[in-house]
């Protein structure tokens, strides 16, 4: 797709020091492929957030009846 598009010179001639690219398109590209990724991550985190939160409020009734030490000790006592 051709588009024209008035860039920051200064963010520019930055973003070519930092990645090492030649030509504009290149960087442009690349820009757009980290912010794709940046806003999958996004999506994945809150989803995550989301289904822990779920987990953490389905199971906040529940409780161990002993504390893991306690099994421990029990089991050493059987044998």
């Amino acid at each position: 797709m051709r588009t024209n598009v008035v860039l920051d010179d200064e963010l520019v001639r930055e973003a070519f020091a930092v990645t090492g690219l030649r030509s504009k398109k290149e960087l442009i590209h690349r820009a757009l492929q980290a912010l794709v990724q940046s806003e999958h991550q996004k999506r994945q985190r809150a989803r995550y957030d989301i289904r822990a939160s779920e987990l953490q409020q389905r199971t906040a009734g529940l409780a161990l009846r002993e504390r893991p030490h306690e099994i421990v000790r029990a089991d050493r006592d059987r044998q």
